[in-house]
């Protein structure tokens, strides 16, 4: 969930979004617009460990990275950040696809997307 005051920002980190346009990998170049979900559709994605825990049905926001960095993280291709986003969605929850007892917990959800937000653009509405 975002939540905002002076200096914090949460937003659940652990969204699987690669899962949703995976028919999409094998190309040899992809457009940055067919992989970012659409406002309006509805996507199944999962949370993992406490995120999958402690989210509920209701208004989330989502980080979103490119499909190198959401597997690999954005340590080993950092400029990818400028091409990560927030995402907000109505999220309802589905099945536990992994039920660990703290690490390896997974549980799908719908994600219907409200909004969509470049990560960087978020950066000015925080005060020092």
């Amino acid at each position: 969930m975002l939540r905002m005051n002076r200096n914090k920002i949460e937003v659940l980190a652990s969204a699987n979004w690669s899962r949703t346009n995976w028919d999409l990998s094998w190309e040899s170049i992809i457009k940055l617009d067919k992989l970012l979900p659409k406002v309006g559709e509805i996507y199944q994605i999962s949370l993992q460990d406490s995120e999958a825990q402690y989210t509920k049905n209701g208004r989330y926001h989502l980080l979103w990275l490119p499909p190198h960095s959401e597997l690999n993280t954005l340590y080993d291709r950092p400029t990818e950040v400028l091409k990560s986003y927030v995402i907000e969605a109505e999220l309802s929850q589905g099945e536990w696809i992994s039920e660990g007892h703290s690490f390896g917990q997974e549980r799908s959800f719908s994600a219907t997307i409200i909004s969509i937000k470049k990560c960087l653009s978020i950066y000015p509405k925080f005060k020092s």
